[in-house]
């Protein structure tokens, strides 16, 4: 009998931690509210500096107030509240004191106050991420113009390739014209088109460069990120850029840039190593990052909080891409693999092998029923969904291929090779062109 009262005590015990424990997840309000008290305020009334003796790392030191002022926040009276009053425009003093928030932040923070001015402290308080240093790049050798990375427009007319330190753009409508964009000091390493097609976005050693397309011109450049700019995606509306970035052996980092602002509206430490992918399925509010730690996960774009962890591959993860129904995924590794995934349940539906070295790149075909991959061995190979082999190997290009894509009407295949060219493949495996001998300037 003693026995089970003590079982019985011990389940209670343990049930009553299991409760204890279950925090309620922060809301949307609060985590914009947390991320922009760490950008903008916690510099200057932080745990190591507390101007005028104000904290604002706390719930309990924010109403404690500082030394001039008294409480930062007042929940009856939010407008009231120095916290607020002292963004506006004309206050005396005004804060940041050399910076102006929008109005928009402003409500924010006035109707987080008036909510309660609920804290999460663990989002508030993690680690900044570091300043990049300073490098002086040298041009590139004359001879070194990998294609890292390319993309057809949405529309099927033209395709960008990042050729060494330039942008091929090559016009699929008009074969015979290319031409040469001068776009970054180091070897671009990734380009996305928005889904638009009027605007491009390139990325290379620390910056990311703005096209518009028609003009050929830059209309924006960002420079503030660590390491190159390994992966991009556009959100469906363009209103968000998403940017991975990072130095190879340290975490992999996401930067969210809002359209229009010339300061990241979100960062966040996503991977242990290289983020290689970022990807955005449909008009979907889900953003897909694959990375060197062998995970692919999930975030959601709106909180830009984790919603799934995924162990894809025994290596890197170097691709995603969706089929156009939005039902599979697959992914691509290292490990000589190509997975596929279901959209719903994101588990692992088929493993397709015999790749003879690492999977650098694939592209799902507009049937939804074969994917294309490349391949260290400079060959595409033509998967079928239901079959855990390649189908066929198309003829080889000089060099290790880097990216793949396909025209829109899925008949041509394009590869990014390492001698410099961008190859194109016809269904049947022959090479029909070689894009990039001699661009118009």
């Amino acid at each position: 009998m003693f026995l089970f009262r003590l079982i019985a005590v011990w389940f209670c015990v343990l049930a009553l931690v299991s409760v204890a424990s279950e925090e309620p997840k922060p809301d949307l309000q609060t985590i914009r509210a947390m991320d922009l008290l760490r950008s903008e305020c916690l510099s200057c009334h932080g745990p190591k500096k507390n101007k005028s003796r104000l904290r604002l790392d706390s719930r309990e030191h924010a109403l404690k107030g500082g030394r001039e002022h008294g409480p930062a926040f007042r929940p009856d009276a939010p407008l009231e509240s120095p916290a607020v009053r002292f963004l506006a425009p004309d206050s005396d003093p005004h804060m940041p004191p050399k910076k102006q928030l929008t109005q928009k932040q402003r409500s924010l923070l006035a109707n987080w106050i008036t909510q309660g001015a609920q804290y999460d402290t663990e989002r508030l308080l993690r680690d900044p991420l570091p300043s990049p240093e300073i490098h002086q790049l040298q041009a590139l050798p004359l001879d070194y113009a990998p294609v890292l990375c390319l993309a057809v427009s949405p529309d099927g007319s033209s395709l960008a390739a990042g050729r060494g330190s330039a942008i091929l753009l090559h016009l699929l409508t008009a074969p015979d014209q290319s031409y040469e964009l001068r776009a970054h000091t180091d070897v671009v390493q990734s380009i996305v088109w928005a889904p638009s097609g009027t605007w491009l976005a390139s990325g290379g050693f620390r910056t990311v460069k703005i096209w518009d397309v028609k003009a050929r011109m830059v209309l924006q450049e960002f420079n503030r990120f660590k390491g190159r700019i390994n992966a991009m995606a556009v959100a469906p509306d363009e209103e968000r850029l998403y940017v991975a970035h990072g130095r190879t052996g340290e975490p992999g980092v996401i930067t969210c840039w809002k359209k229009g602002s010339d300061q990241p509206e979100s960062e966040w430490t996503a991977h242990e190593d290289t983020v290689f992918r970022l990807a955005i399925p449909g008009r979907q509010s889900r953003l897909f990052s694959a990375g060197a730690d062998g995970l692919v996960k999930v975030w959601d774009t709106e909180t830009f909080v984790l919603a799934k962890t995924m162990e894809a591959h025994n290596g890197h993860v170097m691709s995603i891409d969706f089929n156009t129904k939005l039902t599979r995924f697959a992914t691509a590794g290292a490990d000589r693999d190509l997975k596929i995934w279901d959209m719903d349940t994101l588990e692992s539906k088929l493993t397709i092998r015999r790749h003879p070295g690492s999977v650098t790149d694939i592209a799902w075909s507009n049937d939804d029923q074969h994917l294309v991959s490349v391949c260290e061995d400079g060959a595409p190979r033509w998967c079928e969904e239901s079959n855990t082999s390649p189908r066929k190997t198309f003829a080889n290009a000089a060099g290790m291929l880097h990216a793949v894509d396909l025209s829109t009407d899925g008949k041509t295949v394009y590869g990014g090779c390492q001698d410099g060219l961008v190859y194109a493949w016809n269904l049947e495996g022959k090479i029909l062109a070689r894009i990039g001998n001699d661009p118009s300037p």
